[in-house]
């Protein structure tokens, strides 16, 4: 009876470690900018911080959904340019806003922690996101596409790192909360370009950690398991 109950709760561990073999818990520490009425076209102007956790479910060794939750500083101001309109206007922005993804994260080769040959590989990224903010006159929340690519390999069979960089397409050209609006100390005849929405742009590191990857021994009847 004692060896049943064991077998039993063997299999059942053995199970949740299989579960478990699909899934990473990592982190993402990089550099955030933005493109809008302040910054129209310099990529990598201003860079802050940004950062936060990411989960992931792999269901094949090319193929991952990704959940993230991240921290991101965007800041600008127009007196960085030498622009006649933007030194009049003066204007500047400095908000941090919490980005909520869902993604597809697809592999160019087979990535696995465990085989040697399998352990770095490109990748893609694309799904739905968006994000929380101050910036007034446009709603809290907002829905942006995003896009990324990077690059990442093993370190053993339990962390992999890698690098990346990656869009997000909003759907509003409020973000930076200049408006038609928005007082000045002039009068100009538009305060801001409504039919360009803003962008924001993310670069940085990825550490994940594997839940389990091994071999499991069940004691009850000594046996090996995959």
């Amino acid at each position: 009876m004692k060896k049943k109950i064991l077998l039993i709760l063997c299999v059942a561990f053995t199970l949740n470690l299989k579960a478990q073999i699909k899934a990473d818990i990592g982190g993402f520490l990089g550099a955030s900018y933005y493109f809008g009425n302040l910054n129209p076209s310099t990529h990598f102007y201003s860079p802050s911080i940004a950062g936060g956790a990411i989960y992931k479910y792999n269901f094949t060794n090319r193929f991952a959904l990704r959940l993230s939750v991240l921290s991101v500083k965007l800041t600008a101001k127009d007196a960085d340019f030498k622009d006649l309109y933007q030194q009049y206007r003066n204007y500047s922005m400095n908000q941090t806003i919490v980005d909520l993804g869902t993604q597809i994260e697809f592999n160019f080769l087979p990535f696995t922690l465990s085989k040697i040959r399998d352990r770095a590989t490109p990748y893609v990224m694309t799904g739905l996101a968006g994000f929380f903010s101050h910036s007034p006159n446009m709603s809290a929340f907002q829905i942006c596409l995003p896009l990324g690519v990077g690059f990442k390999f093993a370190l053993n069979d339990k962390y992999a790192i890698g690098v990346e960089y990656s869009i997000r397409r909003t759907f509003t050209p409020y973000l930076d909360g200049i408006t038609d609006k928005t007082p000045f100390s002039f009068s100009p005849k538009q305060n801001v370009t409504t039919m360009n929405n803003d962008w924001y742009f993310l670069t940085g590191i990825v550490l994940s950690y594997k839940f389990y990857n091994g071999v499991i021994k069940c004691k009850a009847y000594q046996f090996t398991q995959p």
